[in-house]
C-alpha cells in the first residue's frame, strides 16, 4: 500500500485512547519534531527498523487517530533515538514532585512525575501500592541481571549504594521471614539472627571478590 493511501476507518471510535495512549502520541510527535524529522523520513526509519509506518499512518497516530500497539512502540523508540519507557512518560517538565494530572493508564492520580517515571523504568514501585520493598519490587519488574546489580550495590543497572542494598535486602528478608514462618518464636529473635547471619556471608564473600 503506497505511503499515502493507509485506509481510515470510519464512524465512531469503540475504544478511545487512554491515558497512555495519548501521551506516546504526543510524545512521538515531540521527539519527530525534536530531530526536525518529516513524516516521510520517519516513516523511512522505520521501514529500515522492520516496521514500516506509512506517512499517512503517522499522521494518524500524532492525531489520536490510529493506535500505537507495542510492536510500533519499539520501532519508534528506536526511530527517533529513545527508549520506549521515553513514549510512555507523561509530561512532567513543569515540577517533576507535583502530582501528575495525565498519570498513565490504571494508575490513580496522585503520584509525582518523579515517582512515576521511577516506577516506568523498574526502579521503584508506586507509593501506597503492594509490592513490598524496592528489593522485592526489582526482582519482579526488572530482568534478574539487573536486579541482581541493584541488590548488590554493582554494575551499570546499580540505583543503590552496596551498603543501602544490604539493608534492603536485610529487610525483605525479616519480612520473608515473617510472613513464612508458622512458628511464633522465630519472628522476633530468630528471624533476626538469620538476618543477620546471612548479612555476614555476604559481607564474607563480598569481600572475598574485592
Amino acid at each position: 500500500m503506497a505511503e499515502n493511501q493507509e485506509q481510515k476507518p470510519s464512524g465512531p471510535k469503540k475504544n478511545p485512547l487512554g491515558s497512555t495512549g495519548e501521551t506516546a502520541r504526543q510524545n512521538v510527535k515531540a521527539h519527530r519534531e525534536r530531530l526536525n524529522l518529516g513524516y516521510a523520513e520517519l516513516s523511512r526509519r522505520l521501514e529500515a527498523v522492520g516496521r514500516p509506518i506509512p506517512v499517512l499512518g503517522l499522521s494518524r497516530i500524532e492525531k489520536g487517530e490510529r493506535r500505537i500497539d507495542t510492536d510500533d512502540l519499539t520501532a519508534l523508540a528506536a526511530a527517533l533515538d529513545v527508549a520506549p519507557v521515553t513514549l510512555l512518560m507523561p509530561d512532567a517538565t513543569g515540577d517533576p514532585d507535583a502530582p501528575l494530572t495525565n498519570p498513565p493508564t490504571g494508575v490513580a492520580v496522585g503520584p509525582t512525575g518523579r515517582e512515576v517515571w521511577q516506577w516506568l523504568s523498574a526502579q521503584k514501585p508506586l507509593p501506597g501500592t503492594e509490592y513490598g520493598s524496592p528489593t522485592e519490587f526489582a526482582y519482579r519488574a526488572m530482568p534478574l541481571f539487573a536486579a541482581s546489580e541493584i541488590e548488590i550495590g554493582m554494575g551499570p543497572s546499580a540505583l543503590i549504594t552496596r551498603d543501602e542494598a544490604r539493608e534492603l535486602i536485610d529487610a525483605a528478608l525479616v519480612e520473608f521471614l515473617r510472613k513464612q514462618s508458622k512458628d511464633d518464636a522465630l519472628r522476633t529473635p530468630g528471624e533476626k539472627a538469620r538476618a543477620k547471619e546471612a548479612r555476614r556471608a555476604r559481607e564474607a564473600a563480598a569481600d572475598g571478590n574485592d
